[in-house]
């Protein structure tokens, strides 16, 4: 399932909600972490009652009042203390609740990209490609985040990515590889560093091109290089709900056309069927081990 850019999602309500007298004892009964911000901001509960996707300027507000990693906590405080309300108080369905949690996600580390490729083009000019055109990361998400089914404990499944190789253009230069190792390095800290606020979302980064052992960040041609002679069965299922997040979507959106012929095979042999069996085998028994086989 991936996001409904329709809003369709928030017209379809479960079939029982909660009386609106009687929501907020219920939301606080049942989570401590609604309960606990309900207590410390009492002035949040006005308004958890409306549908609808996470207000982008309403983000930008409180980044421009509080500071990044401060603003993208409150947000995300905000944001989650409404959508556990809608879900909880039964004015939410399901499909609206992934929506919702993975637009947030989605805003949230869109808004750390730009801040932080703002910050690091002030320090080392522009990225640009050998042509000479500017140079823009794109974030690929993969599993919950890549299929819009992000739920409240939910990481986000991310690779980060760039167009080509080059320079900077600034007095201080560093090669494209550098500049945006050091803007994924960033977007990762103010989104998953525990502060007083909490944290934002935590971002694994461990599904890229040879996890964690490879690089933190891999222009197209690299990453086109690794799946075609590098790509294992599991990635190739792994890149089915894969789509382009945040930065750069039309570089994305070329990467995920340009290894459509890794994803999907145009021939399947018994050695496919297998692989498919063992993944298959391997997260049951990882899920025995956890108590979690239903």
């Amino acid at each position: 399932m991936s996001p409904s850019t329709t809003g369709a999602g928030w017209n379809i309500l479960p079939p029982e909600t909660i009386a609106a007298e009687n929501r907020l004892e219920h939301v606080r009964d049942c989570s401590d972490f609604a309960a606990g911000l309900l207590d410390r901001f009492p002035a949040w509960k006005d308004g958890l009652d409306e549908a609808g996707p996470p207000d982008v300027s309403a983000l930008i507000k409180v980044i421009q009042e509080h500071g990044l990693d401060h603003g993208l906590r409150r947000f995300r405080n905000r944001e989650m203390l409404r959508i556990i309300w809608r879900d909880l108080s039964g004015l939410a369905s399901l499909s609206e609740t992934f929506e919702s949690l993975t637009a947030l996600a989605e805003i949230c580390l869109q808004s750390a990209l730009e801040e932080h490729q703002r910050v690091l083009e002030e320090k080392h000019g522009i990225p640009r490609g050998a042509d000479g055109e500017p140079q823009r990361m794109f974030v690929i998400g993969l599993g919950q985040f890549g299929g819009g089914e992000l739920n409240l404990s939910s990481d986000i499944d991310v690779i980060f990515c760039y167009p080509s190789s080059g320079q900077c253009d600034g007095r201080r230069q560093l090669s494209n590889d550098q500049f945006f190792t050091r803007q994924a390095r960033a977007v990762i800290a103010s989104l998953s560093e525990i502060t007083a606020e909490g944290f934002c979302f935590r971002v694994d980064t461990r599904l890229r091109p040879f996890g964690n052992a490879g690089p933190l960040t891999s222009s197209l041609a690299a990453m086109e290089q690794y799946y075609q002679r590098e790509g294992r069965d599991w990635e190739r299922y792994a890149m089915i709900k894969a789509r382009p997040v945040a930065g750069d979507l039309q570089a994305g959106a070329q990467f995920i056309e340009d290894i459509r012929p890794f994803v999907y095979r145009r021939y399947i042999d018994y050695s496919s069927v297998e692989a498919l069996q063992d993944m298959h085998a391997s997260v049951q028994e990882d899920a025995r081990r956890k108590d979690r086989l239903d």
